[in-house]
């Protein structure tokens, strides 16, 4: 039975260890949207690389502006709930390194986790659709295109 529960409170732990797909290092990591990430190399949040946004986007001046602007709001946003993230991972790490995982406390920690990642999304895919609204139909297609790539 204390080997089911070590098994199974070891597994969990593996799980939150390497979680690609984690979204609070995924925002601090650079990783996302587009290429290049949601970032740029030494900023804390950015919608994609000015490149791609040029380049690809064929952003003006002024939208990319204006993206930096809506990113600027929300940059402060998303700190906070990284930062309400990471303490609850490590409290439920530390549960479940102990000898003998208290699995109600597992479960607690599990859904304030996720309740903080959901809002964390639905915060990130509120700034994608305020940028959006930035892009002409043409720029907003091409975008679409790139993301169905980029899950390819």
């Amino acid at each position: 039975m204390n080997n089911k529960i070590s098994l199974t409170a070891f597994s969990v732990l593996l799980l939150i260890l390497v979680s690609p797909k984690d979204s609070a290092a995924q925002m601090h990591r650079g990783e996302g949207m587009m290429r290049g990430g949601m970032m740029e190399r030494g900023k804390e949040r950015c919608f994609g690389d000015r490149k791609f946004m040029r380049n690809t986007l064929n952003l003006n001046d002024g939208q990319i502006e204006q993206i930096s602007m809506i990113n600027d709001r929300y940059k402060g946003i998303l700190i906070e709930f990284r930062d309400r993230l990471q303490p609850k991972k490590e409290e439920l790490r530390g549960v479940l390194l102990t000898e003998i995982p208290d699995l109600d406390k597992v479960r607690i920690y599990l859904k304030e986790i996720s309740e903080i990642e959901v809002e964390l999304r639905i915060i990130k895919i509120k700034q994608s659709l305020e940028i959006e609204k930035i892009f002409t139909p043409d720029q907003r297609e091409r975008m679409r295109k790139e993301r169905r790539m980029n899950r390819d």
